[in-house]
């Protein structure tokens, strides 16, 4: 008796399949990847990378996945976008590629990348986090499904959306995605965790998220469900630290002296555009406008006393030495 003909799956039954689907790392960075080491350590060299340095080969034996034609970058500028449709355009043309990640230099992975690929593999819509459907702004750090992938670089409106976003000199990088396609299906998450000063303190306007050198208890509670963690610096630990009686906030601003910082906790208040002065004893760098130092002086230390668990904070003023 004859066996029944069965018919070969084609690749698209394949890729429905899971066996073959490969996920996409896409990499801007200034130089390299800050916490190389650790991506290594969680596995991340099994998927498929690509890396868009404005300071090329600073990637130890990763070097040879970084683009070859990268373009000049600038913050908050379109070319940022354009630097993120190369990485797309480039993780494209591996038909296996399934998911396209995007991180940054200093993004931190929270989960190994065997986690990361289950997590990813049941997904059917692309992740995006979406700060204002009315103006269809979204978090720069998406990810983004194959379909989704291929609908934003071939879209006859994204030239379009470019030069209207160069023109209105606004964030090209929080705006093209949604304004390209602004019917994408996606899930609303947060897949990178940052922390903003408006989150503890009302009415207080920040001048860039909360630079992580440690966690707190609260930290580790809100960012479950999250895949990475960003804005952390080069020494950055996923653990808290142990909280004591005590702990300092400085506020540092253009008239803060040179200062030999204390040995216990502190917490940093910038006012500037600038890096502070930091030592191993800061646990994390919160900046707003200076105008609202006030207000945010005050909402951080009823943040450190009754969520962080500080029995009482010191501040240093702005022109205070300690």
């Amino acid at each position: 008796m004859k066996k029944p003909k069965t018919r070969k799956k084609t690749r698209k039954q394949k890729m429905r399949g899971g066996q073959h689907k490969k996920i996409a790392l896409l990499f801007l960075t200034k130089a390299g990847i800050m916490h190389l080491s650790e991506w290594k350590t969680q596995g991340y060299e099994n998927a498929n990378i690509y890396i868009h340095p404005k300071i090329p080969g600073k990637n130890s034996d990763w070097n040879r996945w970084e683009v070859s034609n990268p373009v000049a970058t600038k913050w908050g500028d379109c070319s940022i976008v354009e630097a993120t449709l190369l990485l797309l355009r480039a993780a494209l043309q591996e038909s296996q590629n399934y998911y396209f990640v995007l991180c940054a230099e200093d993004s931190y992975p929270l989960i190994s990348f065997s986690v990361l690929q289950a997590n990813l593999l049941r997904q059917n819509k692309s992740m995006v986090q979406c700060l204002s459907k009315r103006e269809k702004k979204s978090s720069q750090w998406w990810m983004l499904l194959r379909r989704d992938a291929e609908d934003l670089v071939t879209s006859p409106q994204l030239s379009t959306t470019i030069m209207t976003l160069k023109k209105k000199k606004t964030a090209c990088d929080e705006y093209f995605l949604l304004n390209t396609l602004p019917q994408l299906h996606y899930d609303n998450r947060n897949t990178h965790y940052v922390k903003w000063i408006e989150e503890m303190v009302r009415g207080v306007v920040a001048k860039h998220p909360t630079t992580f050198r440690r966690l707190l208890s609260e930290d580790i509670a809100r960012m479950r469900g999250c895949f990475f963690i960003r804005k952390t610096t080069p020494d950055f630990l996923p653990t808290p630290p142990l909280v004591g009686e005590e702990a300092w906030l400085i506020i540092h601003g253009t008239e803060s002296p040179a200062r030999t910082l204390p040995n216990q906790p502190i917490f940093i208040l910038n006012l500037t555009d600038t890096t502070p002065p930091t030592s191993p004893h800061v646990v994390q760098i919160f900046s707003c406008v200076w105008n609202q130092v006030e207000p945010a002086k005050q909402g951080l230390v009823n943040y450190l006393t009754t969520k962080a668990g500080f029995q009482h904070v010191h501040v240093l003023e702005e022109r205070a030495r300690v």
